[in-house]
Formats: structure tokens, C-alpha cells, sequence
């Protein structure tokens, strides 16, 4: 198969398609590569030989917690990560269920306690008394 005919995959949205005419020059530094058919990104063509390995989960996760250390460690705000991350959540909800529209919401909880009080049998008796007389 010609090394311009390879499935290629948009590392913006997604989409796989079979990338047909020239190449042409955009994005970074003005690299070769292809403008995607659906969120016309500007996909840089991998050089000959150059084969891209998949990543797995389990590497995400790992280069995901460095580079929010890194981020950390350079200033970066908490509320600035939080709301990139909340907006690559959003992107990457939409594009698992396509027409819809999706909101990610971080909800506070309050104020962590240190323990959780059991409660005591009598408390526990009422309790349930008045569960079932609300019935």
C-alpha cells in the first residue's frame, strides 16, 4: 500500500479516514500533513518509517500525572487545571456520544471529616421507627 494511503487518525476529534491529495504545509512549524475532513486540524504526516505506537490507558494515566505535576511545580493554578481539564472531559464526552452535549460538574462536598460517628443503637431504633411510619 503507497505510505499516502494509510488509515489516519485525527489526534483532535477522533475521526479515521484515508487521507487523498497533496500534502500541505500548517501547524507546527510549518509541517507536512493533511487537514482532517471533519474539524479540518491540521494532522502532521508521520515521516517514512515512522510508525506511531498506541498509548494504553495505563500510559495516560501516567503522562497525565506528570504533566499536571509539571504544571504544578511551573505556577500553573489549580482553578486554571481544573477548568482545562473540565473542558478536554467535555470535548472528549462529546466525542463518545456524537449529538449531544455534554457539561462535566465538579460538585463540593463540604469540609472532609476525620470520621464518620457510628451511631448509637437507640439513635439507630428511632431512626428506623420513623422510616416506617413515613411510609
Amino acid at each position: 500500500m503507497d505510505q499516502h494511503m494509510r488509515l489516519s487518525r485525527c489526534p483532535n476529534c477522533g475521526t479515521e479516514w484515508v487521507p487523498v491529495g497533496a500534502l500541505v504545509t500548517g501547524g507546527e512549524q510549518g509541517a507536512w500533513g493533511y487537514l482532517c475532513p471533519v474539524c479540518r486540524f491540521h494532522v502532521r504526516f508521520p515521516a517514512v518509517g515512522q510508525e506511531h505506537v498506541p498509548l494504553t490507558a495505563g500510559e495516560l494515566q501516567v503522562r497525565l500525572t506528570a504533566l499536571l505535576t509539571e504544571a504544578r511545580l511551573s505556577g500553573v493554578m489549580a482553578d486554571e487545571i481544573v477548568a482545562i481539564l473540565r473542558d478536554e472531559l467535555e470535548f472528549e464526552a462529546e466525542l463518545g456520544a456524537p449529538g449531544r452535549r455534554m457539561l462535566v460538574q465538579i460538585i463540593d462536598l463540604g469540609h472532609l471529616e476525620p470520621e464518620m460517628q457510628p451511631m448509637r443503637p437507640s439513635g439507630s431504633r428511632k431512626l428506623q421507627h420513623s422510616r416506617s411510619l413515613a411510609q
